[in-house]
């Protein structure tokens, strides 16, 4: 009859897991459950952490509750660790002459074990953790049929909490995917809003993410009556963490602007930081330049960006060649300063790889010759249609399938 009331109770257990879908109550009611079925003085839900090789208290019932959630060790140590290694379920009875029994958590938690029962719990065909009962409270010992329903508990249960581990993982996709959204609108809120006036000039900008955030910036400052500010840059990687290296140089360049500093000065201050504050593998193509709109002269920076493109009234191209290094590599680089005097009808065109790398779904690239066929077409066109049709012949070559942040930035001369 006793046998008869845990199984009992058991399915009344499955009854209140199945009443919910929150991970971290299913986990509760599971380790509070499993130590009221079996009169235990407490009950573990433990976690392979297989990245570093240790488990993990991620519930724990019974006084010392608390204190052992904060204890973590090796994936091979005591019985819990012999569990995990040999996926099988097991007994002990007195745990001080079993030689597998691990001393640790006892000394850390100041909890005496006395005797345990353990099983696996296995999602999707791997075993994920363990669950564990310890010490009857009539301090008897368990027994093989303790072990056997704790078995059948440990079964339903993990189907539970795969259950609710689905759940969570898809509210926390969702969650993601409206903080990307929003992240995304922010992002684009940094970007300039084309509403700088440059007498004698025109100039558009286009910009598309890959993903719903990206690692392109593009920029026009006023900086002084006759000269404006513009920068092109491209971050390494894509997605967050490119976002908020992209979002840091923006930070950087406007601060830099607000002292008038120099070209040279800006670029190696932002070279300097980019290097500090990103980690090694990361950096940063840019091109920064000072359009003079009185005088038609430009003066740049390329720190390993895609070369410029310069499109004259005829219809002719060509490249502005640099070989300086992308920002974030050394801390302290000489970059060059070029100078370059924008004619009548001429177009200076600014991009990122994201424009000429462009892949088919053969894994062809659209290039620079099938780039530089439809730069020419553009000194027949009006600046905003010239502008469009190069974005959007990458895209269309692409069939729609972006890889990488897109971006535009072209000057022309009236």
């Amino acid at each position: 009859m006793a046998e008869q009331s845990r199984y009992k109770k058991l399915l009344e257990v499955v009854k209140m897991l199945n009443a919910s879908l929150d991970f971290d109550k299913t986990k509760a009611v599971i380790m509070e459950q499993a130590k009221a079925v079996f009169q235990a003085e407490a009950s573990s839900l433990i976690f392979l952490d297989a990245e570093k090789n240790e488990l993990y208290f991620d519930v724990a019932t019974g006084e010392k509750g608390e204190e052992i959630k904060e204890i973590r060790f090796p994936a091979d140590k005591g019985i819990a660790g012999w569990i995990i290694q040999n996926k099988r379920p097991l007994l002990v009875e007195n745990v001080s002459a079993d030689p597998r029994f691990f001393q640790g958590v006892d000394k850390k938690s100041q909890f005496v074990t006395k005797s345990i029962i353990g099983v696996p719990v296995w999602i999707n065909g791997e075993v994920i953790g363990l669950i564990e009962v310890l010490n009857k409270k009539d301090g008897g010992a368990f027994s093989s049929g303790d072990l056997k329903l704790l078995q059948t508990f440990a079964d339903l249960a993990a189907l539970n909490l795969k259950n609710a581990m689905w759940h969570k993982d898809t509210l926390d996709k969702e969650r993601l995917e409206a903080d990307l959204r929003v992240a995304g609108e922010i992002q684009e809120r940094l970007l300039p809003r084309d509403d700088i006036s440059i007498d004698g000039y025109r100039y558009v900008a286009r910009y598309r993410a890959c993903r719903s955030v990206g690692g392109d910036y593009y920029d026009v400052l006023p900086f002084g009556e006759d000269q404006v500010l513009f920068v092109i840059a491209d971050v390494s990687g894509k997605g967050v963490p490119a976002a908020l290296v992209m979002s840091t140089l923006r930070a950087y360049l406007h601060s830099a602007v607000q002292f008038k500093m120099s070209l040279g000065d800006i670029v190696a201050q932002l070279n300097s930081s980019i290097f500090r504050d990103t980690e090694a593998q990361r950096f940063v193509t840019f091109i920064l330049g000072k359009l003079d709109r009185k005088r038609h002269i430009i003066e740049y920076v390329n720190a390993g960006h895609n070369y410029p493109a310069l499109l004259s009234k005829e219809g002719d191209v060509r490249f502005l060649e640099s070989n300086d290094i992308p920002l974030g590599i050394l801390k302290e680089y000489d970059f060059s300063l070029h100078t370059l005097l924008l004619n009548p009808k001429e177009t200076l065109v600014l991009y990122t790889d994201g424009i000429t790398e462009s892949m088919d779904s053969k894994e062809k690239l659209y290039g620079e010759e099938a780039f530089v066929k439809d730069l020419e077409k553009g000194s027949r066109e009006s600046l905003e249609m010239f502008s469009q049709n190069l974005f959007d012949r990458a895209f269309e070559f692409a069939e729609g399938k972006q890889t990488d942040d897109m971006t535009l930035l072209l000057f022309r001369r009236e």
